[in-house]
């Protein structure tokens, strides 16, 4: 995916608001590679931290589930909560991020830390564009 420029946007993944968003893409039982992909999802660069907690959209009375932050693989983006939906609510993922795990045999790939910076870079000026504003 890219800009009207023609430069790659960052594929979001996993940015839950709603207890219903999570419902709706809940599954009863856990994928095959699920355990595989958990561990994707935990080794993903960290882009963002903050000093917040993320609290279980579906259960609130489990109280906190991870601290707040944001990872990459350099393509894909999510947040680090979207590790512990899929482990405990077993959340269905793109397709598209299935296979892009899958290719890289269920390894986040090395940034260096030019191409980390790149992608910070890129994900600041995405969140602070409107959306609507790309032509994508």
């Amino acid at each position: 995916m890219a800009d009207e420029k023609g430069n790659s946007v960052l594929r979001r993944v996993g940015f839950y608001a709603t207890a219903e968003q999570v419902r709706e893409l809940r599954r009863p039982v856990a994928a095959s590679d699920e355990d595989a992909i958990v561990r994707y999802l935990e080794d993903g660069e960290t882009l963002v931290a903050t000093g917040s907690w993320d609290v279980d959209l579906v259960d609130p009375d489990i109280g906190r589930i991870c601290q707040h932050s944001v990872c990459t693989d350099g393509v894909w983006v999510w947040p680090s909560s979207l590790a512990y939906y899929l482990g405990r609510y077993h959340t269905k993922l793109p397709d598209e991020f299935l296979r892009h795990m899958g290719s890289s045999e269920w390894k986040v790939p090395a940034l260096d830390e030019a191409a980390l910076e790149a992608v910070v870079d890129r994900f600041m000026l995405e969140e602070s564009v409107d959306p609507e504003e790309l032509d994508v």
